[in-house]
């Protein structure tokens, strides 16, 4: 497929998450490592990636809600400026004290740009095109992971790892000066004032989302696969780069350019998966991606040397690629004149999000207690479990047909 019938929106879109993708990636890869140079131990390692990732996931109750009465630049505008500050202050934190409401600060910016940029891609394509479009979006997302990820550890020794974050504070706030000059507003938005939005959003967070799972079983079904399936990967994530470093005897610069593997595995095959979740159906390409998760997993804690952990993070990103053009298709089905897009984005992945909030801490208790492997072997386990819902959702697609 051509990029012709995009329109101008995912282009921005693609080039402005680039910029906020490619400072996360710079810091992100290896700040398992960092806090362990730090004094961190496993626990506290993956506490402090908690108040990251679960801030963002609460961030998405009313994020949607919000995006959906005032339009999709403000909550986007104001999450990439929030995010800038944050990452630029994170270069004068040394301790859990200043370093977890700061990581508080730039989950909260990540939770107000997501469900409005999901949001504003699938408005502005036509739902056939969704899938490819939401593959040149995560395209541009994970070049920037791969980027960041490779230069990382070079960067890192050569200017200081705590340079890294002035670096990707930079580039958040050329991400916002783009996104301000040149995003489209789709027509027809809600003229009320900000400050009522803000309280309905907040007030309706909760409740809204609790009545769109009991009015859509099928979409209850879903969050309870996605669910499953985030408690293990996060389980994992913030142990790869350390499984490399403590287990396999990589350095610093190694773990991270290992890391690019992954987001290079997510880059060739994004456009054929999002083409095949186009052709073949969401439910398919998500209940896959599972299985092979799980077995990835399993096949990395069994790395015996650098080059079987760098392919097997490649097929990490091999088999992740099948993951969010068929998770955002999907969700874009349950959206409706009453419910919009990006409150169903928003109400699911906070509800995915929170499911995983402890899951990096018991990472953490298993690595410590029972040795390097456990983490990933356990997730793998867990993960099966995320496919016994989707199947479900599978069967009831079948009857309603």
């Amino acid at each position: 497929m051509s990029a012709r019938g995009l329109g101008r929106n995912v282009p921005v879109l693609s080039v402005s998450f680039f910029a906020v993708g490619l400072g996360n990636g710079l810091w992100l890869s290896l700040f398992s490592i960092y806090l362990e140079s730090l004094g961190f131990d496993p626990f506290l390692i993956g506490l402090t990636l908690t108040s990251y990732t679960g801030a963002t996931s609460l961030m998405f109750l009313p994020s949607g809600r919000l995006s959906d009465l005032v339009g999709r630049r403000v909550p986007l505008l104001a999450g990439c400026l929030t995010v800038a500050a944050g990452t630029l202050l994170l270069h004068f934190a040394h301790t859990p004290e200043l370093m977890i409401p700061l990581l508080l600060v730039v989950g909260v910016g990540q939770g107000l740009m997501g469900p409005s940029a999901t949001a504003l891609i699938a408005e502005s394509v036509a739902p056939a095109r969704s899938g490819f479009a939401f593959s040149v979006y995560f395209i541009a997302t994970i070049s920037a992971g791969m980027v960041g990820s490779a230069s990382s550890g070079l960067l890192a020794t050569s200017i200081g790892y705590r340079s890294l974050f002035l670096t990707a504070g930079a580039l958040g706030l050329s991400s916002l000066t783009a996104l301000y000059l040149l995003v489209q507003e789709p027509a027809g938005r809600w003229d009320g004032s900000l400050g009522s939005a803000v309280q309905r959003s907040l007030r309706d967070s909760v409740t809204g989302t609790v009545s769109l799972l009991r009015a859509q079983r099928d979409l209850l079904w879903l969050s309870v696969a996605l669910a499953f399936h985030t408690f293990g990967l996060s389980m994992i994530h913030p142990y790869v780069t350390l499984f490399a470093k403590d287990k396999v005897k990589m350095n610093i610069a190694e773990a991270g350019f290992m890391m690019s593997f992954q987001s290079l595995g997510l880059l060739v095959a994004q456009v054929p998966f999002g083409n095949m979740t186009d052709r073949f159906g969401a439910r398919a390409m998500l209940l896959a991606h599972f299985v092979l998760s799980s077995l990835s997993w399993s096949f990395y804690a069994g790395s015996t040397s650098a080059l079987v952990a760098y392919v097997t993070v490649l097929f990490f990103g091999v088999i992740g690629a099948m993951d969010m053009p068929a998770r955002r298709t999907l969700m874009m089905e349950y959206s409706s004149a009453k419910v919009g897009k990006a409150t169903v984005v928003g109400s699911l992945d906070a509800i995915i999000g929170l499911s995983g909030i402890a899951a990096p801490m018991i990472g953490g208790l298993a690595w410590s207690s029972l040795g390097y492997t456990a983490p990933f072997y356990l997730a793998a386990t867990l993960n099966i479990g995320a496919s016994i819902p989707l199947v479900m959702l599978l069967r009831s697609r079948r009857t309603n047909h």
